[in-house]
This record gives C-alpha cells, structure tokens and sequence, in this order.
C-alpha cells in the first residue's frame, strides 16, 4: 500500500503528490507541543533544576509527599497535535513523557495529572490511498490533546523519606 498527500494550500504543482513516510504501526508521536507554565505565587524565584525528571504521583501519594516537605510550585500545560493517517487514540497520559521532563526544568521533582481533552478535527488535506487494485481519498483526522499538571518540589536532602517509586533521581 502506498500513501500520497495532496494539499491544496501547499503551493505544490496542480495535481502534484507528496509522498508521506509512513510506519508500519500508527504514530503516537506529537508533530507540535506548546508549553505554558503557570508557577505558583508563592515561588518568588527561579528554581534550579535538581533532577533530570520529574516523577508522577497520585492523590494517593500527596500524604507522604506532603510529610516530605512537598511545596506546590505551579501548573503545566501543554497543547500536543498531530495529524496524518495515525490511528488510536492519543489523550492526555500521551503527554506525560514531555510534562515530567518540562517539570523538571522547572525546579519540579513531582508532577500529576490534573485533567485533560482530546479534540478531533479535519487536518486540511487530502490524503490519496493506492493499493494494488483500487484508490481512494480521505481527509484525516488532526488530534489536539490538552492536558493541566499540578507541580511539587522536594529538596533533595528530603528524598530519603520518600519510598523508591516516588524517590526522584538526579
């Protein structure tokens, strides 16, 4: 099977093909992620960068964070979209790889998911399939995923109170 993209907005020549390169399997990967962090009033600093990702914790975990000396930084938000002929779904936990590592350049050890939205829309393009035998257009889906991460901070000389899966590392 062979995939080809025909956009109109291109600037292309009339009834040229863009060859797509495409995977075996459907793409999970963002083709743009806007970040938007939102630091809490109480942080009146930059913070530094004390691990080299942040861990995700649950409300089950808040007590023992909290008894670590947890200190709510902040929220993240980050706006991932793709499009093309992916397949599956993507949501919010998609983002959850990006959130840890923004986090932590935030100053942030500890991160969780707050909320999130996935919006589906026509991606502006014509995509033409050929097979074997037949060929046919379609007009694939662009996916706009949203989601909001609540940030914490453990000081390091905290770190040996927490239990190792919620202990960051450096």
């Amino acid at each position: 099977m062979s995939f080809f993209s025909l956009s109109s907005s291109s600037g292309l020549l009339a009834g040229g093909l863009l060859l797509l390169a495409t995977a075996c399997g459907p793409t999970t990967s963002f083709d743009h992620i806007a970040i938007n962090y939102q630091p809490s009033p109480n942080v009146t600093t930059q913070l530094t960068r004390v691990t080299s990702e942040a861990v995700s914790y649950s409300d089950t975990d808040v007590k023992t964070l909290n008894e670590a000396g947890a200190v709510y930084i902040g929220e993240l938000d980050l706006e991932g979209v793709r499009g093309g002929l992916a397949s599956g779904g993507a949501g919010p936990a998609n983002l959850s790889g990006r959130a840890s590592l923004e986090a932590a350049t935030r100053g942030a050890t500890h991160y969780m998911l707050l909320g999130g939205n996935v919006e589906r829309g026509p991606s502006g393009h014509t995509v033409v399939v050929v097979t074997e035998r037949s060929a046919f257009a379609t007009n694939p889906q662009q996916q706009e995923v949203t989601a909001r991460y609540a940030m914490l901070r453990i000081e390091p000389d905290h770190w040996a109170t927490l239990p190792a899966p919620l202990r960051p590392q450096i």
